[in-house]
């Protein structure tokens, strides 16, 4: 009857979690292998990483070596529904990254998109929906606060 409970729970599962799925893709892109870490990305991150794919194939030996031989280090999962955040070390770094998962066809996925690799891009050119939502306009001359 042991086995019972066992049946159960990998009947539950669907698929790798987070930190599974977000070391496989890291490992791949450590070892330049685009076509692995597409399996464990979003759709709309292909085109970021064949642009990836290319840029790495352009590095010098000596520094696509130092990327391939780096070690990743999980610190930290969270999951909130369908998204998640793995926060994690690259020895090559050694600082703290994030990479943000969210649920595709019910398989958790890396989102490895424009706008999570370069955030700063859109709110350069002001195209950010939330620096607009951070924006604090209470204290900006010519702003009356229409509670009071």
């Amino acid at each position: 009857m042991l086995w019972l409970p066992a049946i159960f729970w990998s009947g539950c599962q669907s698929g790798p979690g987070p930190r599974e799925v977000a070391t496989n893709f890291l490992q791949a892109v450590l070892n330049s292998n685009y076509t692995q870490a597409k399996k464990y990305a979003t759709r709309d991150s292909e085109s970021l990483l064949n642009a990836l794919a290319s840029l790495t194939g352009a590095l010098p030996p000596a520094e696509r070596d130092k990327i391939k031989n780096s070690r990743i280090t999980i610190r930290d999962v969270q999951v909130k529904g369908d998204l998640a955040t793995v926060t994690y070390v690259n020895s090559a770094e050694d600082k703290s990254e994030t990479l943000n998962l969210k649920k595709e066809d019910g398989q958790w996925k890396v989102a490895f998109t424009k706008d999570y690799v370069l955030p700063e891009l859109d709110s350069e050119n002001g195209d950010s929906t939330n620096n607009i939502l951070l924006q604090d306009t209470s204290s900006k001359p010519g702003k009356q606060d229409s509670s009071r």
